[in-house]
């Protein structure tokens, strides 16, 4: 019970911190849920790009891997006629540790595989916080609460319209 106590928001009657009003624990903590719900339902944009992202970050082998077969590093070697083809043979003698020979390694399982992999979770997360950064750089500077922005307050105890 500790631990829920030090999260509550108090005021100086020892209450929930609602000017004005007397509400329990579960009533602001459902306030608070459906707020969240609301903002969910109005920004879907940002939990598809939250999701896009973590997924990147947890399986990068879900977008390497056809990425490199799209180019032509494939598990046997380069595909004849493909992009890799066709830029191996403007490169010539591929020199060990270039990114030609890399893209090659992760593509055959080798080395390049974990660079590879660190280079796509690193793009998940830069696309997960540039969008983050340019909606708080767009987002409403009135310092409204996310129920508030919805127009949607958190209301009485009791009342029938943010909480229902």
């Amino acid at each position: 019970m500790w631990c829920v106590q030090a999260i509550q928001p108090q005021n100086d009657q020892g209450g929930p911190e609602h000017p004005g009003s007397n509400w329990s624990y579960g009533e602001w903590l459902e306030a608070k849920a459906r707020n969240g719900a609301t903002w969910v339902t109005e920004n879907p944009e940002y939990i598809l790009i939250g999701a896009a992202s973590g997924a990147v970050v947890v399986a990068p082998g879900l977008i390497a891997t056809p990425l490199l077969n799209t180019a032509g590093f494939t598990s046997a070697g380069v595909k004849a006629g493909s992009l890799a083809a066709g830029i191996q043979s403007g490169i010539g003698n591929v020199v060990a540790g270039s990114w030609f020979a890399t893209a090659q390694s992760a593509a055959m399982g080798g080395y390049g595989g974990p660079i590879l992999t660190g280079i796509v979770q690193m793009a998940g997360c830069s696309m997960s916080g540039a969008y983050t950064g340019w909606a708080w750089i767009c987002k409403d500077r009135s310092g409204k609460d996310m129920g508030e922005q919805s127009g949607q307050g958190m209301g009485e105890p009791g009342d029938k319209g943010a909480l229902n």
